[in-house]
């Protein structure tokens, strides 16, 4: 499963991992998470329909479990609308456009007050950023959470909501007056809401950042070159084996003995559980490129030994006495090498080394075993 956390690969009784584990538990986590609303005029941040609806924004946001309270100005213009009227609770809401005024006025200017609602609005008032703390959930719930961010933000700023009542033929109440001897009746309704999409002039631009959706698509981006990688060497080494053979059969031979260790691995993850991230794919990647090794080593004494001989049987007998010791000390070597690892405290060098170093051992099999196999079963003489 392509899964990736961002701290997924500290040690858990690490000191940092503990902290973020309590920040999570107590205030939903400390990973940054961003909204900017960007009004595209001046001033449009000070009017009150925009700042209502970043406040409607965040009260869409308090319904998920994994935000912290929100930050903005329109919070900071709350505080401060019930702190002008001496502390009044009924008054915690978005000021109306008289109060606006006559609290912007009433605030000190100075440095303190100035930064405090620079890191909220930009120079112009254009644009507000809206800021939550969020837990590591992830990088696949984090990619849910934007796109239902995004939708919601969208909604509000950028369609109209209108409502209507749809009357139906039930009758819900008769009233008779008695005085004017005439009779109402009221029939049973129900609403109907509509959203209608403002025209691009008045629309708001909206875009989702901070700490969290940058990991997303840094972690998206690695593992999508890392694939592509090991698919481009996958292309490369074939072409290789073309230039030397000159048969697709032997392409064929020569890379199917490299694929079983991968897919072999990648069993062994799924097994166990092991995400697909950036420090996990990276072993496919570095294993394939050692492994195939094996390969090219095996294969180049084979076409010699093929032409010296004459005969595939001969030829595979003689290869496999010659160069097998000298790969299994290699692959020894390379093991132990990678295995070493495993010692580490940090998780994407844990798995860097053993999954390595189990795709090294499967790979040595594959090539002492199953490419000699193959060579008996599909070459021929008229293949070199």
């Amino acid at each position: 499963k392509n899964i990736g956390y961002m701290v997924d690969d500290i040690s858990k009784s690490d000191k940092l991992y503990t902290d973020l584990k309590f920040f999570e538990k107590n205030i939903n986590g400390v990973m940054p998470f961003e909204i900017v609303i960007d009004t595209k005029k001046e001033q449009g941040v000070s009017q009150v329909r925009t700042l209502m609806n970043i406040d409607r924004l965040e009260r869409q946001l308090s319904e998920f479990e994994e935000f912290s309270k929100p930050m903005s100005v329109a919070q900071t213009l709350k505080f401060l609308n019930q702190a002008y009227y001496d502390g009044d609770v009924r008054r915690y809401a978005v000021p109306s456009v008289l109060d606006l005024g006559n609290i912007m006025s009433a605030v000190p200017k100075n440095e303190t007050n100035e930064g405090m609602l620079s890191s909220l609005v930009d120079k112009e008032n254009r644009k507000a950023r809206i800021s939550v703390q969020m837990a590591d959930v992830g990088s696949v719930r984090i990619k849910e959470l934007k796109e239902r961010v995004y939708l919601t933000a969208d909604t509000i700023f950028n369609f109209a909501k209108n409502t209507e009542d749809i009357f139906t033929d039930s009758i819900q109440e008769i009233y008779y007056d008695s005085s004017t001897q005439m009779a109402d009746t009221t029939y049973y309704s129900y609403p109907i809401v509509t959203y209608v999409e403002l025209d691009s002039a008045q629309k708001t631009d909206i875009a989702i950042t901070g700490t969290s959706v940058i990991f997303l698509k840094g972690n998206d981006y690695l593992i999508r070159n890392l694939l592509l990688s090991l698919a481009i060497a996958f292309l490369i080494i074939s072409l290789l084996m073309a230039s030397i053979f000159k048969s697709w059969k032997m392409i064929l031979i020569s890379i199917v003995p490299n694929i079983i260790p991968l897919l072999f691995t990648a069993g062994i993850m799924g097994f166990f559980g092991v995400n697909f991230k950036p420090s996990t794919v990276l072993v496919f990647s570095v294993a394939f490129g050692i492994a195939v090794d094996f390969s090219i080593h095996f294969l180049t004494k084979y076409k010699m030994e093929l032409k010296a001989l004459g005969s595939v049987p001969a030829a595979v007998q003689k290869v496999q006495k010659e160069i097998s010791t000298s790969m299994i000390y290699t692959a020894v070597i390379l093991f132990f090498g990678f295995i070493i690892f495993v010692f580490s405290d940090f998780g994407g060098t844990i798995a860097l080394g053993l999954f390595t170093a189990i795709t090294l051992f499967v790979a040595l099999l594959s090539n002492l075993l199953l490419l000699p196999a193959l060579l008996l079963s599909f070459d021929s003489e008229k293949d070199v």
